[in-house]
This record gives structure tokens, C-alpha cells and sequence, in this order.
């Protein structure tokens, strides 16, 4: 096979010598330009289309780096809170309502008098006055001072 090709080759270069120098330099330029189209068809474009996917991939790598960071520095910046920051808040919030409340009621009591402050009115009032003495004392339950009070109108 080897002597095959040698003739072959033979043959090709005593056709070269054979033209004149014209000819030879445009049969040079048309094989330098094959040898260069089939370069860049066979190694150059498949090697651009791999740069091409492998920077795609990189981009893509760096947005999903750039969430991760995001959603490090989120977590970073929950765990530096206050960990009973949402149960304070709701805290401070009752607090509040339980001030108006409790405002409300002083309102609504006015100067109503306590038990132990009546007995020791009772006891300074008949202490006064010797013609009174206490005939009768009972504890009766409490009287609706609103007619539209009820149970179900108390928050707790």
C-alpha cells in the first residue's frame, strides 16, 4: 500500500512541476483555502458552540450562586433578629387594649363602692348616729347596669 502512495504522490508532484507558476500558486491557494474551510467547519465552529454552551452554563451557575447568596444573607439576617419578636409585638398589642379596657371599666364603674370600703362606711355611719343599728346584712349578686351587656359582649 505504502508504494501505491508513493506513486500516487509521484504522480501529483510531477503534475505540479508541470504547470506553470500561475497555476501553481492558485492550485496553492485553492487547497490552502480547503485545508482552512475544513478546519474551521470541523475543529473552530464545534469548539465556538461548546464556548458557547459552557458560558451559558456559567451564567446560569452564577445566577443560581447569586439566589443562594441572596437567600443566605435573608437567613443570616432572620437568625440575628429577635427570636420572640412576633410574641413581644403581639404582647405589647394586648398590653394596649388591656390599657383601654381598663380604662373603659373605670368609666363605667364611676365611684361605684367596693364591699370591704361599704361595710366600713356602714361601721362609720352607724358609729355617728346612735339611733341606727344594723337589722339586716346580705350579700345579694350583682345588678345589670346596661340592658344591652352581655356575656357574650365580654373579651377576655
Amino acid at each position: 500500500m505504502n508504494e501505491q502512495l508513493k506513486e500516487k504522490i509521484d504522480l501529483l508532484v510531477k503534475n505540479l512541476e508541470a504547470r506553470n507558476r500561475s497555476e501553481r500558486l492558485l492550485i496553492l491557494g485553492v487547497v490552502l483555502a480547503t485545508v482552512v474551510l475544513g478546519y474551521l467547519t470541523f475543529s473552530f465552529d464545534p469548539l465556538r458552540a461548546e464556548i458557547g454552551s459552557l458560558r451559558s452554563q456559567v451564567s446560569v451557575v452564577g445566577s443560581q450562586i447569586a439566589a443562594q447568596q441572596r437567600a443566605s444573607a435573608a437567613m443570616l439576617e432572620t437568625s440575628q433578629q429577635d427570636p420572640n419578636r412576633f410574641a413581644n409585638d403581639r404582647l405589647a398589642v394586648l398590653a394596649r387594649e388591656q390599657a383601654v379596657l381598663d380604662e373603659e371599666i373605670n368609666n363605667l364603674a364611676g365611684n361605684l363602692v367596693t364591699p370591704d370600703e361599704m361595710t366600713a362606711i356602714l361601721t362609720t355611719v352607724l358609729g355617728r348616729f346612735t339611733g341606727l343599728e344594723l337589722q339586716n346584712f346580705s350579700n345579694l349578686p350583682a345588678k345589670v347596669l346596661r340592658e344591652d351587656f352581655t356575656a357574650d359582649n365580654v373579651t377576655v
